[in-house]
């Protein structure tokens, strides 16, 4: 999952219904966070989207979220393995 702002990817929560939402009851709460967490420095070191302009925080939001998009599939080739 990833935020609005662009942030590095999270975990995946669990729907209970309207509005309630729940990290521990998701099957991913924790396994392989150590992974994701490892791709906060590459998202901090591209900038906040709200310091930049319209078009160009668009641009890098969908630059943002193919990364992230390829995380599941680099951990389901077994590519990237917690340290």
């Amino acid at each position: 999952m990833i935020s609005g702002e662009g942030y590095r990817p999270y975990l995946a929560l669990t729907e209970h219904g309207e509005d309630q939402l729940d990290l521990a009851g998701s099957r991913f709460a924790i396994v392989e966070d150590e992974i994701l967490a490892r791709t906060e420095p590459a998202f901090e070191a591209r900038g906040f989207l709200h310091d930049m302009v319209d078009d160009e925080s668009e641009i890098e939001f969908d630059r943002r979220l193919a990364s992230v998009e390829a995380v599941p599939r680099r951990l389901d080739a077994g590519t990237v393995r917690p340290r």
